[in-house]
Formats: structure tokens, sequence, C-alpha cells
């Protein structure tokens, strides 16, 4: 119990006045003892005590009638963690859980949201009673306990405060409550979470979130730390222009010709912007970044799309996308990491050599088509991506792979002895293989030899294929397209392409243990299965490029689907060059690699050191945990180098606010306190921590005696008084 005016609580001495009045009107008498009276004495000893008891009873209710009066006056309080001494609180234990999220980057004049913020938490940190200890907890997309246990140097708190970093993640106002309760799970006395932030509302879950229902039950708990929901944000600007996404037109860049790429804009205000610069920017064979290309949106409504080109020197090259800086600077350039090359020199090995009209042929034109249809397919033409050389099955085991990036086995008879473990330190070095068992292909040799990198197995023969109505023939199903080889026909333009062949054999595949089907027949069964090796990539197919098979090589799905698969496998399994922030940054590198030294460096000039670690596959892995930060990452060792890039989420740019009855719906049947922007706390927060007022209950009380002693007073007077 505490009490808001605790001078007045001293007038509960007074009910020592009753008492003492009683004590000074006592009859003082001398006993004699006189034996006639006896007799009288025994028969009044039984109104004697009646007569005493009443005026015990009197004398309760008078100084009762007082104290509670005085007590009344003194406004006493009732609230967890307070002391029951004269007006002396407790000390508080608080978390505060700072939003430092992309959106608080938003700038209102020269200050930003976070700079407004952090001032609203250290205030909240110089109020807190004497005696009080505080956490603090920064929260982006995933929480961070900056000071995970409660300190009582509140000046090293509020320095920790201002030291906190703006962020470049999203919002989650889960991850920021469940690391503010965790730290204060097991604190004794009086305890409070102050949630500071712009209250974006996007950082919120939907209601029917498992997470936010079990955060807001835990909350709702009648122990639970009290919540205040501090609001430093502001209204969403008018103009507000984001670059939404931005990335190469396709998964395989070549330094020979220029690549394209596409710019998404999103006018997140609600007025539409005018004449919009929008700048490419890459880094060159110096790893400079150098403007590389511009245009101009002349008008930018809600969403708009840009098409610029550059032209890339080989290897990783780091390229970026700017527009002028606006109300939140993040989110006006993304970046990315793509890898250029010269020629993807890709080897098919034909087992039907010499004949004409075979499914070399059909592999050539679709990969090279202008050196096909220049002097029949032999090499590549200067614009065709890819360079193809076509061998027979005995010329295999003489050909040296190191200087191809792919290699199709287009329906050889039976690969020699050996060759499965040939080709497996092959294409775990990085490279890709394609499997295109055909009528000549052994099911018994393939499934000895070529175990040890197949994805899958093959059935002792070839099966006939009919669709649902028995007619002779089957299609390619067009559902669960999530592969990158397959996921440009899950558009329903695109569908019908890939829809339209017919197959009349197939292969029965059985999929190794660790592949992964990329697509299926109509029936379900596997038509296409990958896996990964090391840092390579194998592909298999049902089918060869033969037309007595399907008509496939007739068709112009033949075209993008074999482009993409020989793209899937001449990248074969590269690290995730772009990835999201705070997603891992991994990388696989040779094993002699392993143990070495790794120098990373962050976008914000921040160094740290990795070791690769030995794995089963022949290769070394590194894993940067999380990548804090949007911009270029750069990984360094073994006279080697590797770029990265992480980008926000595209959501986070969007400033839309929660009001203070959407954010306290959104917690019910838990409770919180709503402390505006610019709002002086100072009083709610006292009353909050003093908890419910008394005095209607002592006063009540105290009038309650007063009547009783009156009617009491009334009955039991002396009848002839």
């Amino acid at each position: 119990m505490t009490f808001l005016a605790p001078l007045l609580a001293a007038l509960a001495a007074l009910g020592a006045v009753p008492v003492i009045i009683w004590l000074l009107n006592r009859n003082r008498y001398q006993v004699v003892r006189w034996p006639a009276l006896e007799f009288l004495l025994r028969i009044m000893q039984q109104r004697k005590r009646r007569i005493q008891l009443r005026e015990i009873i009197l004398l309760v209710l008078r100084t009762l009638a007082v104290v509670l009066m005085a007590l009344a006056l003194a406004r006493p309080t009732v609230a967890s963690g307070g002391l029951a001494l004269l007006g002396l609180r407790g000390g508080v234990s608080a978390v505060i859980v700072l939003d430092h999220s992309l959106s608080m980057a938003a700038r209102d004049g020269t200050a930003s949201r976070l700079d407004a913020a952090k001032l609203r938490a250290q205030e909240l940190v110089s109020r807190l009673p004497r005696g009080s200890s505080a956490a603090l907890v920064l929260h982006s997309d995933i929480a961070v306990a900056e000071l995970a246990e409660p300190s009582q140097d509140l000046a090293y708190v509020a320095q920790a405060i201002a030291a906190a970093p703006q962020g470049d993640g999203g919002s989650s106002v889960v991850a920021g409550l469940t690391q503010a309760l965790e730290i204060l799970r097991d604190t004794p006395g009086r305890r409070e979470i102050y949630l500071v932030g712009d209250m974006q509302a996007a950082g919120w879950p939907a209601l029917d979130d498992r997470a936010w229902k079990n955060l807001v039950e835990e909350l709702a708990k009648p122990a639970a730390p009290a919540l205040f929901l501090v609001d430093s944000g502001s209204t969403a600007p008018a103009t507000q222009v984001q670059v939404e996404s931005f990335a190469a037109d396709d998964d395989l860049v070549t330094s020979d010709a220029p690549t394209a790429f596409t710019v998404r804009l999103r006018n997140r205000g609600g007025a539409p912007v005018q004449d919009v610069a929008v700048e490419l920017w890459a880094d060159d064979a110096t790893g400079e970044l150098r403007k590389a290309a511009g245009a101009l949106v002349a008008r930018l409504e809600t969403v708009a799309e840009q098409r610029l080109e550059a032209r890339l020197a080989p290897g990783l090259r780091r390229v970026q996308v700017r527009l002028a800086p606006d109300h939140l600077p993040g989110d006006d350039a993304r970046q990315v990491v793509v890898e250029a090359v010269d020629k993807v020199r890709v080897l098919v090995v034909d087992g039907a050599e010499g004949v004409r009209g075979g499914g070399a042929e059909y592999l050539s034109a679709a990969l090279a088509p202008l050196a096909a249809l220049a002097s029949g397919g032999a090499e590549g033409a200067p614009a065709d991506l890819f360079r193809v050389e076509v061998i027979g099955a005995n010329a295999l085991a003489t050909t040296d792979l190191s200087a191809y990036q792919a290699v199709i086995l287009n329906d050889p008879a039976a690969p020699s002895p050996g060759l499965g473990e040939a080709l497996r330190s092959w294409v775990a070095d990085g490279r890709g293989l394609i499997l295109l068992p055909g009528a000549r292909a052994s099911a018994a040799a393939w499934n000895a030899v070529l175990a040890p990198i197949a994805p899958a197995a093959l059935a002792a023969a070839p099966r006939e294929l009919s669709d649902e109505t028995g007619a002779k023939g089957q299609g390619l199903a067009t559902t669960g397209l999530v592969h990158p080889i397959v996921s440009f026909f899950a558009t329903p333009e695109a569908q019908p392409f890939l829809a339209t062949p017919r197959f009349w054999r197939a292969h029965e595949l059985m999929p190794a243990s660790g592949s992964t089907v990329v697509l299926r027949f109509g029936d379900g069964k596997p038509a296409l299965v990958e896996r990964l090796l090391g840092r390579g990539v194998v592909l298999m197919a049902a089918f060869p490029s033969e037309r007595t098979w399907s008509d496939l090589p007739l068709r112009p799905a033949f075209l993008m689907l074999t482009r993409r698969m020989v793209q899937h496998a001449a990248l074969g399994n590269r690290p995730r060059l772009n990835v999201r922030v705070h997603d891992p940054i991994q990388l696989l590198v040779p094993a002699r690699l392993a143990g070495t030294r790794i120098e990373v460096s962050d976008p914000r000039g921040g160094r740290s050191v990795l070791h690769p670690s030995a794995a089963a596959d022949g290769t070394a892995r590194v894993e940067l945990a999380e990548s804090p930060y949007a911009g270029f990452y750069h990984l360094q060792g073994g006279q080697r180098s590797w770029w990265f890039a992480a980008n926000p989420p595209a959501g986070e740019s969007d400033l839309a606010a929660l009001s203070r009855d959407e954010a306290l719906a959104r917690l019910q049947p838990a409770s919180a306190m709503w402390i505006a922007p610019g709002e002086d706390a100072t009083g709610r927060l006292d009353r909050a921590r003093a908890g419910i007022e008394i005095w209607p209950f002592l006063f009540a009380l105290a009038v309650l005696c007063l009547v009783a002693e009156s009617i009491l007073v009334v009955k039991w007077a002396p009848r002839d008084a």
C-alpha cells in the first residue's frame, strides 16, 4: 500500500484521542469491603459487565472513525511493487523494447523516427522510481537483447539507448515483446515493458497468428508485466517512392552482351510523383561502382517497371539501382550480385553419333540457334550464350571436361565402368550434368555405373504412356511448378507451352534419397529429377531429346526447358548471392580451404573472421549467421573473394501505423497504456505505478462507524436520562 498524500496519514494518530478521554474520565474511587453490600454487588455484577462491553464497543467505533477518516484523507493506493511505508514506492524492473527497423529511418525534418524514439526512451528511463533497473531490447524482424539483464545503472542504460544503431530489417512486435517477457520472467516486484516505436501496422501480426495469440495470453495473466505502448511515429508522407524489386532478367548472365535488369518502383504516398530518376550502377574490372545506365519515369502513380541494361565484366559483379533520397532513404536503393560468364561451354555426348536428325541436333539448335543456322551447330556464334560441342560416347573417356560448365549425356548405350566416380568429383567442383536416358540405355548398367551421381534409378524397361481416356500419349503436369527450372511455366500465360507436348514413352524414375522431383507427368510419375552434389547439380530426365519418344523437340517448350535446364546445371549448386536482411550467408568452397581464414566485411565497415569446415561431399562450408544491414558483403580468403547482396523486406516501406484504438484492440484481452507522441506521461505513469486508490472505501467505513456509534448511543442510553 502507498499514499498519494503521505503527510495526512499522520492524522491517524488522532485515533488515540477517544482512548485518552476514556482513560481520563474513568471513576477513581477506593474500594472498601462492606459485608452488608456483598449481596447487592453480586446482583449488580452482571449489569456492570454489560455496561463495560457497551463502552468498549463505542470506544472502538469512535477510534476507527477517526483513524479511517485520516487514512482516507491520505489517499492510500494498492499496487504491486510498493512498500507499505508512508508514500515510498519500491523499484521497478523495466524493459525498453526499442524499434530500430528500416521504417524508423523515416525523417520528419532533420531528425529520424529513431532519433525521436531514443529521446522518448531515455526520458522514460529517467522517470523510473529510485531503486529501479532497466534492460534494453532492439527489435526489427528479430529481437536482440542489448542489455539482457536489468541494470540499476540507469545512466548506462540511457547511453546504450543513445548508441542503438539504425537497422535495415523488417518489423515484428512479437519478437520484441517475447524477448522482453523472457527477460522479466523470474524478476520479482513490479515489472514494466515499454514498446517504443512508430507502431507500424506491418509489424503487427494478424489476430489469428498462433505466436501472437500465445503472446497475448501471456500478457493477459494477472501477474504479467504492465505494458506501455509509446508512439514515437508521425503521419505518412504524401509522396514516398521505393525500389520494390530489382533483378536481372536472366539467371545466367553473360559478359558477351548487355545484361538487362528490371526495376520495379512503388509510390507509397497518395499523390503521383513526376520525373523519377532511376540510375543503374555496376562495378567494373577495377571493382569500383560506376553509373552504367539511367532512365526517367515521367509519372509514377502506384507501380511502374523500368528496364535498364549494362555490360558486365566476367566474374561476380555488384549491381545497384538508386533513386534520389526521399522521406525514407533506406528504400531508395536495392542491390544484387550476379556472376557474369563469357561463354557457357556445353558438351553433348550423343549416343546416336552421326545419325541425321538425332537428339544432339535438337539440343544444339535450342542452345546455340545462331550457330545452328550458320554452320550446323558445331560451334557457338558470337551472340549465342552457349557454345555447344558434340562428341560420341566413345570419345568421352579421352575428353578433358575441365573446360566445360555443363555436360549432357543423351542416350548413351552403356556408360563405361568408373564413369560415375570420375564425374562425381567434376560435378562436386561446381559443374552441371544432365542425364537423358533413351532406348539405348541399359537400366542395369546405368544403375550400377552412375549410382554415385544419378538422382534416380531406372526401372527395367521404359513404360508406354496414355492419358486418362486411354488414348496414347500423356502430357506434363502444370501444377507445383516451383523449381527455378520450371517456375517460368507457372503463370497462366506460359502453362499451355508446358501442357502441349505429348510423350509416348518414358523411363520410370525411382528418385534417390535426397533428390528433388522438378517436373512430373500428368499421372504424377517423375519426369525430371535433381540431385545436388557438392557445389554442382545433376539433372535426370525420364526421356531423351528424340522425336520417337515425344514431340517435345518440335514444340516451343523444348527451347525454353532445355535452356533453363542447362543454365541451372551450369550455375551449379552455387551460393545464394542475394539474401534478405538478417538471413544467413552461406558459401561452399573447395575442400582445400577448410580451416583457412575467411575475412568478412559488412556494408557498414564491420569486420569478422570465419573458418570453413570440411563437409562429407568434398567441399568446405562457410556460414555468416546473419546479415544485419542492407548492402554488399565481401568474403575474402585463399586468394579468392566473393560478393553477396542483402536487401530489406519490401513491405517495410509501408509507413501506415496503427491508431491507439487499433493497437489496444489487437491486444485484447491483455491491457496496455498508450502514450502518444509529445504527451507528458509523468502523471499517468505515477498513477499506474501507485495502483488503485482505496480512499472511497475507507471514507465509507468511517461514516459507517460514526452512524453505528450514534445509533448505539441512543439505544443504550439510560431510560431515566
